[in-house]
């Protein structure tokens, strides 16, 4: 549900949080929420999931022909919420800010007046997913684990095990394209509409389960675990903050743009790390 000041719900301001899946909204909603509107108690907040055109198989398939068409929007059943929309291989740095207006912007300005003049920031929140580590750092499943179908992510030694080498590979170097051309923007914000809006970007590494459960090899029970954190650190804004701010996984410290060039760096990316503590130092006004 989006989380709205009780104070002043028609608020004009919003900000908007962009997220991978149900799991981050659970764990973020409520203290990033109550963290913005300690200083914006006029705000309102939304957290959006990507709407991703699917075939009959549930495979994505390319929503171009809906980009331009303001009137034109899918049925419940032809698209699926959620996902990665770095890793899209029908998402380039050329076209990656329209896939973000088409497929998280515009299907809420139809259906709840979400419109772009009333966003006054958007953050977005991604899984690094191991996306630069070197090449060679992506190998085949180890024997103990060749029955796996999706990839094993391995922070300690560094290394992504995959089924297949070459796609994961891809999958990285488009990732890191749109990656590395969304962090340019955030100097100057993206263009949604004819309005451009305050944009930045923030990660977890190697994604959200990994950050706040230790595991990034998770295969279901995603949403208890991120309503257990919720209960234990979400609803107590203090101890959330702190979390975030623990040494051994926070790298905001060291600035914006500088916790990226870390995140980057060697096998970084599939290590446990998150910036997530500079925003939060933000919202907090620790800046100002």
């Amino acid at each position: 549900m989006p989380k709205t000041n009780k104070r002043n719900k028609s608020a004009p301001n919003t900000v908007v949080f962009l997220v991978e899946g149900e799991s981050d909204q659970i764990a973020l909603e409520n203290p990033l929420s109550e963290l913005i509107f300690d200083k914006n108690p006029d705000y309102e907040v939304r957290f959006l999931l990507q709407q991703k055109v699917i075939n009959s198989a549930g495979d994505e398939v390319d929503d171009e022909e809906n980009e331009d068409d303001e009137d034109t929007f899918l049925d419940e059943d032809e698209y699926e919420s959620g996902g990665d929309i770095t890793t899209s291989s029908f998402v380039t740095p050329e076209n990656i800010v329209r896939k973000i207006e088409n497929r998280f912007i515009k299907p809420v300005t139809k259906a709840e007046g979400l419109y772009p003049r009333r966003i006054a920031m958007i953050y977005h929140i991604v899984d690094m997913d191991g996306a630069y580590i070197p090449e060679d750092c992506v190998i085949p499943f180890a024997p103990e684990r060749a029955f796996l179908e999706k990839p094993y992510y391995d922070g300690e030694r560094g290394v992504i095990e995959a089924r297949d080498v070459v796609a994961i590979r891809e999958r990285n170097e488009r990732k890191q394209k749109n990656l590395d051309y969304l962090i340019s923007l955030s100097s100057q914000g993206i263009k949604i509409g004819s309005r451009t809006i305050p944009y930045e970007i923030y990660f977890f590494s190697s994604n959200l389960d990994h950050v706040i459960n230790n595991n990034a090899n998770l295969d279901g029970g995603k949403r208890a675990l991120a309503d257990a954190f919720l209960r234990k650190f979400g609803l107590y804004p203090d101890r959330f903050c702190q979390f975030f701010s623990d040494n051994s996984i926070a790298i905001g410290h060291k600035g914006y743009y500088e916790s990226w060039e870390e995140i980057k760096t060697g096998a970084n990316s599939v290590r446990r790390l998150t910036n997530l503590d500079f925003l939060i130092r933000s919202l907090r006004g620790e800046f100002i």
